[in-house]
């Protein structure tokens, strides 16, 4: 039975009533069971998942208030977050999680990329950051650090070394690389991670 928002009225008799009143307790009951502990049950209140219907637009937020919503994204549902007072949003799922190059942004705004390259002995490197419509741009690196990737091929990287040089700058890493044994053409395989907002 759906729910009659109208019972019961001044003048209305109980035991007239009576089906409809029950029908109510109905559906406010089916109402709590989707998604939580039902009446009297060990979880009562609590929600066992929470299901997102998806929203044509980001919703309004208030001051020390955020929202947490699903919002299209190129035919797909995603979770997004709104800071107050319809303050920034934030897709939490805005990645592209591949191993070279990478990235993903985590809630908070903080952004990550990451990725393997090689630089050869002569002289300093860049490594520059992958850019695109959706992928975000960082307006301060906070950190970058960067490892040897040790292929087992002698001559290559072995007794290799890479070190930044420079990390201020928002679309490249520079770095440079040596090996103890500088004659031929080596290169320096490395991975990279950047962080920054």
């Amino acid at each position: 039975m759906a729910y009659n928002q109208n019972i019961p009225q001044a003048t209305d008799d109980p035991s007239v009533s009576q089906a409809q009143l029950l029908g109510n307790f109905l559906a406010i009951k089916q109402l709590v069971d989707v998604n939580h502990g039902t009446f009297s049950a060990a979880d009562e209140g609590k929600h066992k998942y929470v299901t997102l219907p998806q929203q044509a637009a980001a919703p309004a937020t208030a001051a020390l208030e955020m929202a947490l919503y699903v919002k299209d994204n190129g035919g797909v549902p995603t979770p997004y977050i709104r800071q107050q007072s319809s303050g920034t949003e934030y897709n939490l799922l805005t990645q592209y999680a591949g191993t070279n190059p990478g990235w993903a942004r985590l809630p908070g705004g903080l952004i990550m990329k990451w990725g393997t390259q090689s630089v050869w002995i002569t002289g300093d490197g860049y490594v520059t950051y992958q850019v695109g419509a959706t992928i975000p741009v960082f307006t301060t690196v906070l950190s970058a650090q960067v490892s040897v990737l040790y292929a087992l091929v002698p001559g290559n990287d072995v007794d290799a070394a890479i070190r930044v040089t420079s990390f201020a700058d928002v679309t490249k890493l520079r770095v440079y690389g040596s090996h103890r044994f500088s004659a031929g053409a080596n290169a320096v395989t490395f991975t990279w991670l950047v962080i920054g907002i």
